[in-house]
């Protein structure tokens, strides 16, 4: 059976009607947005950095975790390049995906059947569309799943965009270092 594959261009315009819709039906409230504080803060860089490291600890080898062995690969980054991939893969993943998924998606979904199913089916879909950057990495896979489920739940307790849009972007950020680190060191191993 052929795997069905849908042109960026429709999935592209699809998250944009949801988008759309969305704010057409004031599905989500503007203080999701605008408000952002102290608490907002601190909620999203401790959930950030916990979820940072579940990441590490259920996906990284275990050789990885020699602290000495991610110093020196770390010092070898290469800071614009490093930079240019969390400014992509951190930040503008982070505010756009928190956007379409739990802002808009999981508003929407609420409005029809209820927030946990909101939860679970927004969960499910965005764990689905990740599927092929996992590449058959069952830890990947399981704590993508956790990853997706939680941030969810934490959309539906806090109603704040800027709490998902922190904790996904240090998350993130944080596996792009870890991985430029972990690169550094695989390339000076392999020189020997």
């Amino acid at each position: 059976m052929k795997a069905v594959t849908i042109p960026l261009r429709v999935l592209w315009l699809l998250e944009i009607l949801v988008i759309a819709a969305s704010l057409y039906f004031g599905l989500w409230k503007l203080s999701a947005v605008t408000s952002i504080n102290w608490a907002t803060l601190t909620q999203g860089i401790g959930f950030g950095l916990f979820f940072f490291a579940t990441s590490l600890i259920m996906t990284a080898k275990p050789q990885a975790w020699q602290l000495k062995k991610l110093k020196e690969g770390f010092c070898r980054i290469q800071f614009k390049d490093c930079v240019h991939a969390i400014w992509r893969y951190g930040l503008i993943t982070a505010l756009y995906e928190e956007l379409f998924w739990r802002l808009s998606l999981q508003s929407v979904l609420r409005h029809f059947f209820g927030p946990w199913i909101a939860v679970l089916l927004t969960a499910s879909l965005f764990f689905i569309v990740h599927i092929p950057r996992l590449k058959g990495q069952w830890p990947r896979a399981l704590e993508m799943a956790y990853f997706s489920m939680m941030l969810g739940f934490i959309f539906q307790a806090t109603q704040n965009y800027w709490v998902l849009v922190i904790i996904h972007f240090l998350r993130n950020a944080g596996i792009v270092i870890y991985r430029f680190s972990i690169l550094n060191i695989s390339k000076k191993e392999n020189r020997k």
